[in-house]
């Protein structure tokens, strides 16, 4: 089990283990830790949510990001992204939550992520 402090250093999450981001994406459960914001924006990303969160097998942490577009003039559906983050800490959540700005934060990331476009789930893990 780990540990319930906040501020220990997890260990890399344990769906980087799986095969395939599809495999990893359907197996995540993740228990809400803190929820940082909820927006409804009048620009590009029309609605989103931000909350720190855990796994529930290894206690990995995650900020997840939920963005979402509404009624793209050349679409019939919404565009959603969800990304899930790994952070150390609340700390490097709260710093990274502040600074990402969807797709073009995480081009620069660098760190594991899993996301979701729409039903697709995809990620960026170490080798």
């Amino acid at each position: 089990m780990y540990s319930t402090n906040i501020n220990d250093t997890p260990q890399l999450c344990c769906v980087f283990g799986c095969p395939n981001a599809e495999d990893a994406g359907t197996s995540f459960r993740f228990e809400i830790v803190e929820v940082f914001a909820s927006h409804d924006y009048t620009y590009s990303w029309d609605t989103g949510t931000q909350r720190l969160i855990r796994c529930r097998n290894c206690g990995a942490l995650f900020l997840q990001k939920h963005f979402e577009f509404k009624a793209l003039r050349y679409q019939d559906d919404d565009m959603y992204y969800i990304y899930y983050f790994a952070v150390k800490d609340r700390e490097e959540a709260l710093v990274y939550n502040a600074e990402c700005n969807g797709p073009a934060f995480e081009m620069n990331y660098g760190k594991p992520l899993i996301k979701r476009v729409n039903t697709r789930w995809e990620w960026s893990k170490p080798n």
